[in-house]
């Protein structure tokens, strides 16, 4: 018989629902980065001096100032991707791409220090120990030789230990590096057309990414659970398999028991439309194939106290069938 495995795959959400302020919106109203907006601080820091037009700082901060709300990823992808248009003398059109000044890229490189540095300052001594994300780390950890973790987050889970009955021992795969390793992987994805100058953007050009083989642990596992994963286009190619042969009588691999967290309606409704697109709008069969269900931390506690209780349950029966 083939042991049971369970997936927990993790995203920004999660340190969100443990109270952690780790949202791009924390970073970019933290001093951390409005440090990064002063030429003074930044000649005295880093050694650049960078003009305003040239300084990525500038440009998320005018972004944020605008919308009030940003994805620094997605605004990075737009500042390399947006195409240009021109004429020839023969009156052909001429598609371009943005070029990458020294600017741009000795400020990229700020950045990814300083989002680095903000986070290795949080403290942990508040951490909401009432929060879902705690009480579902504590069941996965009780059963670390079932169960993985695959996080998006840079955040350390350890120094969660103190909040934790046992220290935490489950299995980590850092997918975009970490804060403990100092490497952490921003930017997008490959699909995404740009001149040659913005490749350092890329995610799978950084020189810490590493393979990770999610696809393939996600069609495997038994039981999936997404905890504050937005299933976003940067993320996107990770789990297109998955939701596309789980819902596909012809290339389903059984059926899978699948949760996914998120934080309110509109959340649901979002990562709705984003599965829409993986799997050739067939949510239905989604749902028909598989042991499938959305949670929201902010209105479903009662539902999600069931499911804990019945997680718990099943973790340790199937531990015990493995032992045996």
């Amino acid at each position: 018989m083939k042991d049971y495995k369970l997936v927990l795959v993790i995203g920004n959400g999660f340190d969100l629902d443990l109270g952690l302020p780790t949202s791009y919106q924390d970073f970019l109203k933290s001093r951390d980065f409005n440090l990064l907006l002063d030429p003074v601080n930044m000649k005295y820091s880093y050694g650049y001096d960078i003009e305003d037009s040239e300084n990525i700082f500038h440009y998320l901060n005018l972004k944020y100032q605008c919308q009030n709300w940003i994805d620094i990823e997605k605004e990075l992808k737009l500042l390399a991707s947006t195409e240009e248009h021109y004429y020839d003398n023969l009156g052909t059109l001429i598609k371009t791409f943005p070029v990458a000044s020294e600017g741009k890229t000795k400020s990229f490189e700020v950045l990814c220090k300083q989002l680095c540095l903000y986070l290795m300052k949080l403290d942990y001594n508040f951490v909401k120990r009432d929060s879902t994300a705690l009480k579902l780390l504590s069941i996965i950890n009780k059963y670390n030789s079932i169960c993985e973790i695959i996080t998006f987050n840079y955040t350390d889970l350890h120094k969660l230990n103190n909040e934790l009955i046992e220290r935490l021992s489950v299995r980590i795969d850092h997918v975009h590096g970490s804060i403990k390793n100092k490497d952490i992987i921003i930017g997008f994805e490959d699909e995404v057309e740009i001149d040659k100058s913005y490749s350092f953007m890329i995610k799978s050009f950084n020189p810490a990414f590493r393979s990770h083989n999610v696809r393939q642990k996600l069609l495997d596992a038994d039981e999936i659970i997404f905890f504050g994963h937005s299933l976003g286009e940067t993320d996107y190619h990770y789990f297109e398999d998955l939701f596309r042969f789980q819902s596909q009588p012809e290339y389903c691999k059984g059926p899978k028991v699948i949760r996914i967290f998120t934080y309110d309606e509109k959340s649901r409704i979002d990562i709705l439309f984003q599965l829409r697109a993986m799997n050739n709008k067939r949510t239905d069969m989604l749902f028909d194939l598989n042991d499938f269900e959305i949670y929201r931390t902010k209105n479903d506690s009662d539902k999600i106290d069931i499911y804990l209780s019945l997680l718990e349950e099943r973790l340790h029966s199937q531990r015990f069938e493995t032992i045996c």
